[in-house]
């Protein structure tokens, strides 16, 4: 039996450890602040990032920062100290790009290799499958995971294809912040507009870096300025609506129509 490594058992990492085990995959896992709803939910905990390398067939990582995941992968007990040979590692954070592939050559020259799969889609999403990853990396390693990407959580993508049905970047979307547009209800949120914003502005800059134009990006990036500006960054990222409508956030009770 497969053996999947996750590193970050947060409101994201849990949930896919879940999803892992539900489909039959043993699961180690390690987080800082401790392994306790890992192991009630049957996964096994370990005491640093390279002991679950060292017991591991694929790593899995969703970290907040460059700097965790640079810690994961290089640091005194990072997973390079105890890689097995040929070992994949799937990094689902949403991080700069660079930094991601100067890391991926680290693990390269270790024996491993590393795919670039952040997952679109919220906490609530992964547990229900219906978050999707988009993956990215050499084809022969992302054959080797494919049983893993299946189980993560929903669909998933590779990036040369250029179909994304049944995703969130599609209608989906829609269908799940539709009803909140409705009733105005903005929390608790789903998907804060503060967590989104960082995620604009790691696009923002790697489309700078590359001489890339994103006009229709650049517009919609302005709203989401303004509303953290505005303070609004608790808010879920439907409340833009309020922002395009002219009307007070704070005016709406959650769950009120308006």
């Amino acid at each position: 039996m497969t053996t999947v490594g996750v590193i970050g058992l947060g409101k994201m990492g849990l949930p896919i450890a879940q999803n892992l085990m539900e489909r039959g995959f043993n699961v180690v896992g390690y987080r800082r602040s401790g392994t306790a709803e890992l192991a009630a939910l049957g996964g096994t905990g370990a005491q640093s990032a390279a002991d679950v390398a060292s017991a591991s067939d694929v790593l899995l990582s969703i970290l907040p920062d460059v700097a965790a995941l640079r810690e994961v992968i290089l640091g005194p007990n990072g997973t390079l100290t105890k890689l097995r040979p040929g070992t994949v590692h799937v990094e689902m954070s949403t991080l700069d790009v660079p930094e991601k592939a100067a890391l991926r050559d680290r693990v390269r020259s270790s024996g491993g290799d590393l795919l670039d799969c952040p997952i679109s889609g919220t906490p609530a999403m992964v547990r229900p499958r219906a978050a999707t990853t988009f993956v990215s990396g050499e084809e022969a390693s992302v054959d080797a995971v494919r049983e893993v990407l299946d189980a993560i959580s929903g669909p998933w993508v590779e990036l040369v294809q250029r179909t994304l049905d049944d995703s969130i970047a599609s209608s989906a979307i829609w269908q799940r912040r539709g009803p909140l547009v409705r009733e105005r209800r903005w929390t608790p949120a789903p998907g804060p507009i503060a967590t989104l914003h960082e995620i604009l502005d790691q696009i923002e800059d790697q489309a700078a870096a590359i001489g890339t134009a994103l006009p229709l990006f650049a517009v919609a990036k302005q709203l989401y300025d303004k509303a953290l500006a505005d303070g609004w960054g608790a808010l879920d990222i439907a409340a833009v609506h309020d922002l395009l409508s002219g009307q007070d956030p704070s005016s709406a009770e959650p769950g009120s129509a308006p």
